[in-house]
């Protein structure tokens, strides 16, 4: 009988590297792995906090914000935010999908969210950490503001193609179940604030 393992198989070279130049290869190893959701709830945390962190060193609402405020409530939105949105996000991306044929479940896409988007996004919060440090203006941050617009762009595409494969279905209807799911957000955030207004005549 054939042994799984509980990592992916993804020869010799890290899953944290293949992510980035082979992301539907390295999806697929995590798919057909033993364990696709482990470490899901430590990564998922680690992703929300930095990325929290990131997101709050340079909001200039928050600057006069005590750093070690800022790091609690980074910490503590960040946390709580990650395992909401894999879950959350999870659900909705498999509901949508299966509406244009795709064939992944709510665990699937958990996974590929994790992997694809997860990941990525610690590595790249982890890069920008040293621009935070450096005066607006510089050359380096001028060169690391065009670099995060390049890490963006190349993350939307690894979220993209993890979701394609995670669903079995094209490129293109990856693409279409990200829109979709941001438009029927967009449509609740409207009703909650509209309501909200309403309620307490604001």
């Amino acid at each position: 009988m054939e042994q799984h393992s509980s990592g992916p198989r993804t020869g010799t070279l890290n899953p944290w590297l293949t992510i980035w130049i082979r992301p539907r290869a390295t999806i697929r190893a995590y798919l057909d792995s033993a364990q696709p959701e482990r470490h899901l709830v430590p990564l998922s945390i680690v992703a929300g906090i930095i990325s929290a962190i990131v997101e709050y060193s340079t909001n200039p609402r928050l600057q006069d914000m005590p750093p070690v405020a800022l790091a609690i409530a980074a910490m503590i939105s960040g946390a709580v935010g990650g395992i909401i949105g894999i879950y959350f996000f999870g659900w909705l991306i498999a509901k949508v999908g299966g509406w244009v044929g795709g064939q992944g479940r709510s665990r699937e896409i958990r996974t590929a969210i994790l992997r694809g988007n997860y990941m990525p996004a610690i590595l790249a919060a982890i890069v920008s950490i040293p621009n935070l440090m450096i005066p607006g203006g510089s050359l380096f941050s001028l060169l690391f503001g065009g670099l995060t617009i390049v890490l963006g762009i190349w993350m939307l595409g690894i979220s993209i193609l993890s979701i394609a494969e995670a669903h079995q279905f094209s490129v293109w209807k990856s693409l279409l179940c990200g829109i979709i799911a941001g438009i029927l957000l967009m449509i609740v955030l409207v009703l909650v604030v509209t309501v909200i207004i309403l309620l307490f005549n604001l």
